[in-house]
């Protein structure tokens, strides 16, 4: 599981090119999708750079705040293959995702 970003985790910062996901200041892209706004944070199961046999779990975000990120209440909220979520006035809002 790699939490954060390039900038902030080290074994993202190398597995960074293969991971094919772009954290900026007003977005998130990920292969073909892009994603805009405030708060965006991604949740994504994905192969291994590496060792495309195993998968691998990127919980990431420019800012990985309560108000900007899901509740990672799995009981509550299931697991996606990904989920993509920003602020919302009442905090977290999932802007997109599949199973």
């Amino acid at each position: 599981m790699l939490i954060g970003n390039a900038r902030t985790n080290s074994v993202w910062r190398e597995l960074d090119r293969g991971l094919g996901v772009t954290i900026t200041g007003d977005g998130i892209t990920w292969g073909e999708r892009s994603w805009f706004g405030d708060g965006i944070a991604i949740q994504a199961v994905m192969r291994h750079p590496k060792n495309p046999a195993r998968r691998i779990v990127v919980v990431g975000g420019l800012n990985l705040s309560p108000e900007s990120f899901g509740t990672l209440n799995l009981s509550r909220d299931g697991w996606f293959r990904y989920a993509v979520w920003g602020g919302g006035d009442d905090g977290p809002e999932l802007r997109d995702a599949s199973l």
